[in-house]
């Protein structure tokens, strides 16, 4: 595991909490989500110090999907009352820049890779560029 993928992570867990704690009424509070990722980081962070990576890459996906899921669905409910707002949001998270970027990235994994979870990112992606 590279050092760019565990600031992904780490990204991503910031942007739920902030999430939860700026916006708790868009939805509800992503912080069971947020927690899961950091036996995440902390699995990410033993194979990146020689732990075997082929032990713990399921772990972390397993972790990685529904926080995935749960940004998206926030910045889908961020993005329909207020859309410069969610841009905004998520030029603050992720150390590509833009938080849509740092989840597209974290959801291309093998087995964090679903078809749905790509086609919304793609089409937020193409709804922010739009505006």
């Amino acid at each position: 595991m590279d050092d760019r993928f565990v600031e992904r992570i780490v990204a991503l867990q910031q942007f739920l909490l902030a999430a939860a704690r700026d916006y708790p009424h868009v939805i509800d509070p992503t912080l069971a989500t947020a927690a899961t990722l950091d036996y995440a980081l902390t699995l990410a962070r033993e194979a990146a110090s020689g732990a075997d990576e082929g032990t713990t890459r399921g772990a972390i996906d397993e972790a990685l999907a529904p926080a995935c899921d749960d940004a998206l669905r926030f910045l889908r409910a961020l993005d329909s009352r207020d859309r410069r707002r969610a841009k905004a949001f998520c030029r603050e998270y992720g150390p590509d820049g833009d938080m849509v970027v740092t989840l597209r990235s974290l959801a291309s994994r093998p087995g964090v890779r679903d078809p749905e979870r790509s086609f919304a990112l793609i089409t937020l992606a193409d709804d922010f560029a739009a505006t």
